[in-house]
């Protein structure tokens, strides 16, 4: 059998070994099929898919600021970052590039 590239005729290749009732090898070399060729579509095409909800899980950040009484300079001021269990102050003119990497780090290790 020709080498192919084409996902539909390793469909119909897959469906016809299952029906077959060989094992992979055995239907493999029966119809002169690279089983290394056979596994890859396999694995390829029986992946699950990623769906459009999956790839665009948005995860939110509750970014808070603490209350202040009158007497605090305003460059005292904090801002709490919450994301999961972890808790970040930051100073209200904080760098907003580092803010950003700072944030993007922590939300990699939420759970």
């Amino acid at each position: 059998m020709a080498r192919n590239a084409n996902p539909e005729y390793w469909q119909q290749v897959l469906s016809d070994q299952s029906a077959s009732g060989l094992t992979q090898i055995e239907w493999c070399n029966q119809k002169n099929v690279n089983i290394h060729n056979f596994r890859y579509w396999k694995g390829r095409l029986t992946a699950a898919p990623i769906t459009e909800n999956e790839s665009n899980d948005t995860k939110w950040a509750l970014i808070t600021k603490p209350k202040t009484n009158d007497t605090q300079d305003q460059d005292e001021s904090m801002i709490r970052i919450r994301i999961g269990k972890a808790s970040v102050d930051v100073a209200a003119d904080v760098d907003l590039d580092a803010l950003a990497r700072v944030i993007s780090i922590l939300m990699q290790h939420v759970q």
